[in-house]
């Protein structure tokens, strides 16, 4: 049956004032696990550039709970995998990762360009969805599942667009999921940028535009409210 998660009103708040209206690189990775267990530790992270990986746990023997947790993100890049189990207590373990980034193509044509990505995604333990991968260049997107029976990713995953000849090309992407108790419950997923193709089918070398290092709430705030809003079991 459906679970209802709802983020504090005063978060959303505190996201849209203090964010960045342009995220021109950034990248994301945050974990969070909680248990019936003490110790446990969030890990959140934030990047400007340079690929990042967060990982937290709080483990102990049965009859108690174990939750997990890892996340990476760079340019055209994401990971993240949770596990949640207990025979006793209780545990929860949630995994997102990010990234914004400005793209130039020295002497590339205007025409349309294409993104290849190698994209998997997969959970256990119960049937339905944990999260979801979301890829977007220019003006195009894709989305995929992350759930249980694993959904068919069609692979290279492509996405096109319009490129206009010395002007920036945005690409981002967004994963996120969520494993919990009672029982066990495991959630992967995976980005792997391959490279960019012009109309011909010739890869095309590519730059990212350096931005300082600043902490994108609100986008934060939004792939949270995708993932988490509504978790259909």
């Amino acid at each position: 049956m459906p679970l209802i998660r709802r983020l504090p009103i005063v978060l959303l708040a505190l996201a849209a004032s203090v964010a960045p209206p342009v995220l021109r690189a950034d990248a994301i990775a945050s974990v969070t696990v909680e248990s019936s267990l003490p110790g446990t530790t969030p890990c959140r992270l934030t990047s400007s550039g340079a690929a990042i990986q967060c990982v937290s746990g709080n483990i102990q023997t049965p009859p108690d709970a174990v939750a997990t947790g890892n996340a990476s993100a760079g340019v055209g890049s994401l990971s993240l995998s949770v596990t949640a189990a207990s025979t006793g207590g209780s545990a929860t373990a949630s995994a997102i990762a990010s990234y914004n980034y400005e793209l130039f193509f020295p002497g590339a044509a205007s025409g349309n360009i294409t993104g290849e990505y190698a994209v998997s995604g997969s959970a256990a333990g119960d049937i339905g969805i944990f999260g979801n991968i979301s890829l977007a260049q220019g003006s195009s997107s894709v989305t995929f599942p992350i759930e249980a029976p694993a959904a068919r990713i069609p692979n290279p995953v492509t996405i096109s667009s319009a490129y206009v000849s010395g002007q920036p090309l945005v690409i981002s992407g967004n994963m996120g999921a969520e494993a919990s108790t009672p029982g066990e419950e495991t959630a992967s997923g995976s980005v792997r940028l391959i490279g960019f193709f012009d109309q011909a089918g010739n890869s095309i070398p590519f730059t990212v535009a350096p931005e300082p290092a600043t902490w994108p709430v609100l986008g934060l705030c939004l792939l949270v409210l995708g993932w988490r809003g509504k978790r259909i079991r």
